[in-house]
């Protein structure tokens, strides 16, 4: 069976465009990372804000929620990109106590090469 992995990266913006920018990042990683590597990704944020608002507080916290939980499943966790967001390091230190690996990709090109 592949490794089960968690994508942490930035999902809250300014735009609407940036937002979907942001989805469309994680996604694109997600797909490289099975086709590169045989990983299947985790990437709540792309999940989640299909049925739960991140702009109502509420929801934003349920679908964090979610996540931490859905962190219990995975072998490793991929912190992406240049910027760690709030969200992000919620997901972090849920990792550090969870025992669960942690690996910074900030150079994503280099990381799909490095095979």
């Amino acid at each position: 069976m592949s490794n089960i992995v968690f994508v942490a990266s930035p999902l809250r913006a300014l735009t609407k465009e940036l937002f979907i920018e942001n989805q469309e990042f994680a996604l694109d990683f997600c797909k490289n990372l099975w086709n590169y590597k045989k990983e299947i990704g985790i990437a709540p944020h792309l999940y989640c804000p299909q049925f739960l608002d991140d702009d109502v507080e509420e929801e934003r916290i349920a679908g964090m929620q979610l996540g931490l939980k859905l962190l219990n499943l995975c072998s490793k966790i991929y912190v992406i990109g240049d910027r760690i967001s709030e969200g992000m390091k919620s997901e972090v230190e849920a990792a550090k106590i969870l025992g669960v690996k942690i690996q910074r990709v900030v150079n994503v090109e280099r990381f799909f090469k490095d095979k």
